[in-house]
């Protein structure tokens, strides 16, 4: 009787794995997935793993390094912004326009917009423009309306003092942005390009420093028509940024004529 009652309360055994265990040996799985594709995705599409890696591919120095959240510091406790600013004025020369170039366009204006403040914090007058109007993340950054701006100046629609707007005057900073405007299929005719040209040089003429936002090849190229030869400061990601597409926009832009200075490297969560 004493044994027939204890079978009868006892819980028979399935003879399948515990819960936790499936789970775990679920999650061992998915890490070894996951790492085996971004191996395949490496072998198949390296991306820059360091400093020197992007070097050798870029041909040109790596300026500065920003990591974020600390992105306001480095290990070193110099701002790598301020050092960006500092390794395009330091040869003593008035350096008037900056072309930031890039594959990722949050990066891309958010070393812009920093760019520009850390050249303002210093007493420079700076106009900074979104040559981008397909991303406008310029405007994002500075919560500016996208039109009107770049693309309404050069078409003639608007004059260049119409879409400039001023974003440092609460901090007493001198900083003006240009949004990047309307998107335009078609491109102005010459003599209107002209008259763009000429007054933009006017206008940046007044500033100490103009940062020009141009992440892709397209905008680089509406900016060469109207600056001859920029400075060009290249950002990548790392850890995401081919090495092929550094490599071929390096060459690119030396062969439209930029000037291309040295990269900016993000490293971290995307801004």
């Amino acid at each position: 009787t004493d044994v027939r009652e204890r079978d009868s309360v006892a819980t028979p055994s399935s003879g399948r794995a515990p819960p936790v265990a499936i789970l775990v040996t679920a999650f061992v799985l998915v890490l070894f997935g996951r790492f085996g594709w971004s191996l395949a995705s490496e072998v198949r599409q390296p991306t820059i793993g360091s400093g020197r890696e992007a070097e050798r591919a870029a041909g040109a120095p790596v300026i500065a390094i920003a990591r974020p959240p600390a992105v306001t510091r480095t290990r070193s406790g110099i701002d790598p912004f301020r050092m960006l600013y500092l390794a395009l004025t330091a040869t003593g020369t008035k350096m008037r326009t900056v072309a930031i170039i890039g594959d990722t366009p949050g990066v891309v204006a958010t070393v812009a917009a920093r760019l520009a403040l850390a050249a303002a914090d210093d007493a420079r007058a700076t106009l900074v423009v979104d040559c981008d109007a397909e991303g406008s993340s310029l405007s994002d950054y500075f919560h500016l309306p996208p039109e009107p701006g770049f693309t309404d100046a050069v078409a003639g629609v608007h004059l260049w003092r119409d879409v400039t707007h001023s974003v440092g005057a609460s901090d007493g900073l001198s900083i003006d942005v240009v949004a990047g405007g309307a998107i335009r299929r078609g491109e102005p005719d010459r003599t209107t390009l002209e008259s763009a040209r000429d007054e933009f040089t006017r206008v940046r003429g007044e500033y100490d420093l103009c940062v020009v936002v141009t992440p892709t090849t397209v905008a680089l190229q509406r900016v060469l028509a109207l600056v001859e030869t920029p400075v060009t400061v290249l950002c990548a990601e790392m850890g995401s940024t081919p090495l092929a597409w550094m490599i071929t926009e390096a060459a690119q832009a030396k062969a439209t004529g930029a000037a291309l200075h040295g990269l900016v490297l993000w490293d971290g969560p995307l801004p």
